[in-house]
């Protein structure tokens, strides 16, 4: 039996949570018995429904394998993702990632549509409707990106409609900067309940929107100068700063810090975090029957192996190892038990990935494996370290917060926009400014810092690797840039076994269960079968 899919998520009901000024936007009050048409009456049930958009963010922030594998930095061996040649239109991940990002889009056009008729202050309401539009922005600027042309829809779906069309990708770029225009201007600077949209992520997200689209055949010419003014501004405002430390940005303890400007709230109020964040899984691959381990609340919970780090990844630290924290804040360059096991005790290396290779002898002279860099693969390499979640629960379901715009990210934004509108200087400098940062002591600062000959798309690409691997969308940033297939060719094992990346996988398949509910409005992204 054929079940719907965004036909179904456009008409699903809104499970509604109750808003807390405590320190975490969102608590959970299932509400989801309440008749929608009689409940949106007042203030009260309006923030209950934004609320809903946010929690429903979650999902859309887990769609690791379409934001990260099949390019230079991550790898899942054998998987249609990663290698290119056998992806199909039914693959599961990209069906999960366009239901994911149209149930938002969905709970977002409700808050819109319906909030003339709620008795509330129009200020109330204009903000409420900025937020909306700012999260409905973001939805479908990742649609665009992984599929090209998709369905423009801007008002609640209260119908059994199928015959949706796909809008070209250029319209859909009109109107999210419309809407983002606009929404700046009627968001807050700040606010009291951290992880709401404000005028600062509404700029970062319209500085990568404008940068993205600049590249494109459709693009105006201003669209550089325009994203980097953006990232200029957000920098100027002094809303937010870079930590003194890059270790303390990932701190556990320290998830809604300065440099924040938006992000995905958990809560340790586990039943409040639905399914919980398993971002704390990425880059680790399973240790199941390894001597030491047990799958118990840990700093490794469940290692996943589903989106693996490439060995080129962590050559990225090599040229400035000895001046960089952010490797060893990045990675467990060292495994150890945590339980008693056969032939280990508590607190034993298990595993040790040295960043200098270990000779014959001084493997041979330890009780555990030494694995070098060349020896890297999808079941040995050094752990993510910077996601890490010291408060699992169940198998796999964290309370850490993911992080999706801060201000390293602002400066790699403005860096990049500087670039392709010819300021260099400008450019170079914002690119040192994150590279200052990350210097291990005060007088490292200057051996971090590059010359203006060492710019370019491709060292921004990398800086961006070593400040937010695992946190910015690789897949989306290579292909913006022009440089997935060169990459993924160059540094993923898998994409280069099967050498059969080609210009049509820039684009997502459209999910077939939406061609077939379609009766054939909607029509297949060239290249792909079933």
């Amino acid at each position: 039996m054929k079940t719907k899919t965004i036909y179904k998520t456009l008409m699903a009901a809104i499970f509604i949570f109750s808003v807390s000024a405590c320190e975490s936007f969102l608590e959970e009050e299932n509400l989801s018995g309440t008749d929608s048409n009689n409940y949106f009456v007042d203030e009260d049930s309006f923030e209950r429904v934004i609320a809903s958009i946010y929690l429903e963010l979650r999902d859309a922030y887990k769609t690791y394998p379409t934001d990260f594998l099949g390019t230079d930095l991550f790898i899942a061996s054998g998987f249609p993702l990663n290698k290119y040649n056998d992806l199909s239109v039914r693959e599961d991940q990209i069906k999960k990632a366009w239901e994911a990002y149209y149930k938002v889009i969905q709970n977002c056009n409700t808050v819109i549509t319906r909030s003339p008729d709620i008795d509330i202050s129009n200020e109330i309401r204009n903000s409420g409707v900025a937020e909306a539009k700012t999260i409905r922005a973001l939805m479908y600027f990742k649609l665009i990106q992984q599929f090209g042309d998709v369905p423009l829809v801007l008002e609640e779906v209260n119908s059994d409609k199928v015959d949706y069309v796909r809008e070209s990708e250029q319209l859909i770029y009109q109107q999210i900067i419309s809407d983002l225009e606009e929404s700046i201007e009627t968001l807050p600077v700040s606010t009291d309940q951290f992880g709401r949209v404000t005028k600062g992520m509404a700029r970062h997200l319209l500085s990568k929107i404008y940068l993205t689209r600049g590249y494109l055949s459709y693009g105006n010419p201003s669209d550089f100068t325009r994203a980097a003014e953006l990232a200029d501004l957000i920098i100027k405002s002094n809303q937010y700063r870079l930590l003194d430390r890059y270790e303390e940005v990932f701190k556990s303890d320290n998830q809604m810090n300065d440099e924040i400007i938006f992000s995905i709230q958990y809560t340790n109020q586990v039943a409040a975090n639905g399914k919980g964040n398993n971002k704390h899984q990425i880059a680790k691959y399973s240790l199941d029957g390894m001597d030491g381990y047990a799958r118990i609340s840990s700093v490794y919970s469940r290692p996943a192996g589903f989106t693996n780090a490439t060995p080129y990844l962590y050559s990225l630290f090599d040229e400035f190892d000895a001046e960089d924290t952010r490797n060893e804040v990045s990675f467990h360059y060292t495994l150890y038990a945590i339980v008693d096991g056969t032939n280990v005790s508590t607190g034993d290396t298990i595993t040790h990935y040295p960043r200098v290779p270990w000779t014959d002898d001084q493997k041979a002279a330890v009780p555990y494996p030494v694995i070098n860099p060349d020896e890297y693969n999808d079941n040995a390499y050094p752990f993510f370290k910077k996601f890490d979640d010291f408060t699992p629960y169940g198998d796999n379901d964290g309370t850490r917060d993911t992080y999706v715009f801060r201000l390293a990210g602002t400066y790699l934004l403005g860096a990049e926009a500087h670039f392709k509108a010819n300021n260099t200087a400008k450019a170079l400098e914002y690119i040192n400014v994150i590279r200052r940062r990350a210097a291990i002591s005060e007088t490292d600062k200057s051996a971090m810092e590059i010359s203006v000959d060492k710019l370019s798309i491709d060292f921004i690409l990398e800086e961006s690797a070593r400040e937010l691997a695992g946190e910015t969308e690789r897949w989306n940033d290579l292909k913006r840039t022009g440089k997935l297939i060169e990459r993924a060719l160059a540094f993923n094992e898998d994409v280069k076994y099967h050498s059969t990346i080609e210009a049509f996988h820039l684009i997502r398949p459209i999910p077939q269960s939406e061609i077939d509910l379609s009766g054939g409005s909607l029509v297949q992204n060239p290249g792909y079968g079933f």
